[in-house]
């Protein structure tokens, strides 16, 4: 259990959820640890900590402050050379719809061939 957690990261809901699944012993008890168990333990120390509220005096006089905008990362993968990551592929529900859609219009282009090839062609002059 010790390189699942870092020792600052560490409050007494993860060390009892941690030392809980050792004493147990199981597989399945670490499975459970390591999928829910270390995340509820996490958010429960998070909750019971104060949030730090910061402390400002006024001023006499109003101050000048210069912002200097951080330098954008790209979101290419690492070791994909050029241009800005694209996003992530469409999935789910818009996937299933193209799909559907696209199977639809090959039906009906498959069953046009074959109406248009069993029908006569008359041409009239």
């Amino acid at each position: 259990m010790n390189q699942t957690v870092a020792p600052a990261d560490t409050g007494p809901e993860v060390e009892d959820a941690g030392q809980k699944a050792l004493d147990d012993g199981s597989v399945d008890a670490f499975l459970a640890y390591l999928n829910d168990g270390l995340y509820v333990a996490r958010a429960r120390d998070c909750a019971s900590r104060p949030t730090p509220t910061p402390s400002v005096s006024p001023t006499a006089s109003p101050t000048a402050t210069t912002t200097v905008a951080p330098t954008p990362t790209s979101s290419a993968s690492v070791g994909v050379s050029g241009g800005e990551g694209g996003g992530l592929p469409k999935t789910g529900a818009e996937a299933a719809t193209v799909a559907g859609i696209g199977g639809a219009l090959v039906l009906l282009g498959g069953a046009g061939y074959l109406i248009g090839r069993r029908r006569r062609t008359r041409f009239l002059t």
